[in-house]
């Protein structure tokens, strides 16, 4: 069994501490591009760290039988992001009420009144005062990701 200390092992782990930097290197526009998408939900610097982070993460458990490096650090850029915006504990949407949800914030835009909106949703005034204390998510990107 070889140790840490043998020179090969140390030739062969500092080979591929390089391999990964190009690699890093090459794919970081992708990294950039998929934390743009997460702007307005995160800082444009939390945002990238967590992209460079997926990345990282992908360049190390990657190998050539798991498909395409594009699309397995696409998957883990992805996950990081997403991990990100739960560790900020950002507004979180349970799945069976989203679709309300969103029909509510789209007619709370279009300044429909309480009971158009609950008609419109059918649903009662009590529902209706249930969604209005979620706050409204800003940001971007459409508020299926929490689903």
């Amino acid at each position: 069994m070889r140790s840490v200390e043998d020179p090969n092992n140390l030739m062969l782990k500092e080979e591929a501490d390089k391999a990964r930097a190009e690699l890093m290197e090459l794919y970081m526009p992708l990294a950039k591009n998929l934390a743009k998408k997460y702007i307005g939900k995160l800082s444009l610097e939390d945002a990238q760290s967590a992209a460079y982070l997926g990345m990282a993460l992908a360049l190390r458990s990657w190998n050539p039988s798991k498909g395409e490096l594009s699309a397995w650090i696409r998957l883990y850029c992805k996950n990081s992001l997403l991990k990100e915006l739960d560790s900020q504990s950002l507004i979180k949407i349970p799945q069976a009420i989203a679709p309300k949800y969103n029909l509510f914030i789209y007619y709370k835009k279009q300044n429909y009144t309480d009971k158009q909106i609950t008609d419109k949703l059918n649903i009662t005034l009590e529902e209706l005062s249930e969604l209005m204390k979620i706050p409204t998510v800003t940001c971007t990107d459409d508020i299926s990701i929490y689903e």
